[in-house]
């Protein structure tokens, strides 16, 4: 079979695995730096040789066009026109502890970059091996075209015994295409990175087997990184051998390549041929939040005080009160804290081997950390959009406790209320009557002094 085969280079975001969270942002950010660079350094390469980059994750891009120069955005923006880098949708590699509100919000930067002139349209995610249901409408709703799962199979099992690409459909009927590669760096293991006859050999071999298991077409995607590491680099090493073998080779012909080159080739000639595939796509790597139970158990309640507080915000937005810059900063602080927790990875490289390392210690302090900073966060937000609304309020002459429903229909349950011995003595007998005249069921649960 004549084969074109596409090679794409990326750099897998694992914050803390090789470094502490807080030296992986500015790593990544360099990253950006080299790829416009290294586009430079290859424009005289025959075309399906020049160097060709995806930024995983938007985490990084965000950030990268909130701080670097006017000069370097527009050579980022100049090169995702051409096709030679390109930015795609999901903020992080996220765990399954994420919900969906969290997961809306992090879609938040895909807005930013079209409102920047940049084009979106592939999502991808790598190592985890499941993704959220939920995100076959949310990809498609933000007008993303494409999904990829560079998955890794360690401790996990992998959907369907080859590369795979198909129609990921939602219970609503949506659907996304889906490209389920080899392993994110699978490239690096055929030897890319060598010499063109290891390679050779490599990428034969794994041709005879996808084959012999039913690969249907001639097109073919492998993800690979600059060197073979997490948060690695890019490099143009790449460069020379896909010049070099189209040069002696008639096929398979190399192509560096970004995501949305394969699945734009797929989907405009393949796309009545592609099965649909209607299911859950649960991850399996969420033991490592079960080694944080306290933290984890505070994480899935700052999920739920961000609903809340949403909600809370709605309701303000609705009463006419004017919110702040300083909410929706903390808003998006909020989503940012719980999004690098729930984010992938739990442990540094070595936390097996040498879990008291300072690499291992400071990962996991840091990982930790952004649990407390949301906890924190959220009670501050909620007491701020609280005081917002406070002047809208009923004034009875008598103390009265407000209660919002943040949601958006009847429920019943408990609520937990502080009241101060200045606005209820202690020392006084009192009944709470709803304001249908009904007295209400109290129960103490803890004191303090004041």
């Amino acid at each position: 079979r004549h084969f074109t085969i596409y090679f794409i280079q990326h750099s897998h975001t694992d914050i803390g695995y090789t470094r502490p969270q807080t030296e992986i942002l500015p790593d990544h950010l360099r990253y950006i730096d080299y790829a416009l660079d290294f586009c430079d350094q290859t424009d005289t390469l025959p075309d399906d040789a020049r160097f060709r980059w995806t930024c995983e994750t938007s985490w990084a891009v965000r950030e990268y066009l909130r701080t670097r120069p006017a000069s370097q955005i527009e050579r980022l923006k100049r090169r995702v026109k051409e096709g030679r880098i390109e930015l795609t949708g999901l903020f992080l590699n996220s765990s399954d502890l994420a919900d969906e509100t969290t997961i809306a919000a992090t879609l938040q930067p895909i807005r930013e970059f079209r409102e920047k002139g940049f084009a979106v349209k592939a999502a991808m995610q790598d190592d985890i091996n499941g993704v959220p249901w939920c995100l076959a409408d949310y990809l498609s709703g933000a007008g993303l075209e494409f999904l990829n799962m560079g998955q890794n199979d360690a401790r996990a099992l992998r959907p369907f015994d080859k590369p795979t690409t198909f129609w990921w459909e939602s219970p609503s009927g949506n659907r996304i295409l889906v490209n389920r590669p080899e392993h994110y760096m699978f490239g690096n293991s055929l030897g890319i990175l060598s010499s063109p006859e290891t390679f050779g050999k490599a990428l034969f071999r794994h041709l005879g087997e996808i084959t012999a298991k039913g690969y249907a077409w001639d097109r073919y995607a492998i993800q690979f990184s600059g060197y073979l590491t997490d948060n690695s680099p890019p490099s143009t090493t790449a460069c020379k051998l896909v010049e070099q073998w189209n040069k002696t080779y008639a096929w398979p012909r190399l192509r560096l390549a970004t995501i949305s080159e394969f699945l734009t080739y797929m989907k405009k000639n393949h796309a009545a041929e592609l099965p649909v595939i209607r299911g859950a796509w649960p991850d399996w790597w969420m033991d490592g939040f079960g080694s944080a139970a306290l933290q984890t158990a505070y994480a899935r309640t700052a999920h739920a005080d961000c609903i809340a507080n949403t909600g809370l915000m709605s309701i303000a937005a609705i009463m006419g009160v004017p919110l702040n810059k300083y909410v929706s900063e903390l808003q998006e602080q909020i989503t940012d804290d719980l999004a690098f927790y729930d984010e992938h990875t739990f442990g540094a490289a070595e936390s097996i081997t040498d879990p008291l390392c300072e690499n291992s210690v400071v990962q996991l302090g840091e990982k930790e950390s952004y649990v407390w900073s949301a906890v924190r966060k959220n009670r501050i937000l909620r007491e701020e959009v609280m005081g917002e609304v406070q002047p809208y309020l009923p004034k009875p002459e008598v103390p009265s406790v407000t209660v919002f429903n943040t949601l958006n229909r009847m429920r019943s349950g408990t609520v937990l209320v502080y009241i101060d011995n200045q606005i209820l003595p202690n020392d006084k007998k009192f009944r709470m009557i709803d304001n249908y005249g009904r007295e209400m069921m109290v129960q103490p649960v803890s004191s303090r002094e004041e």
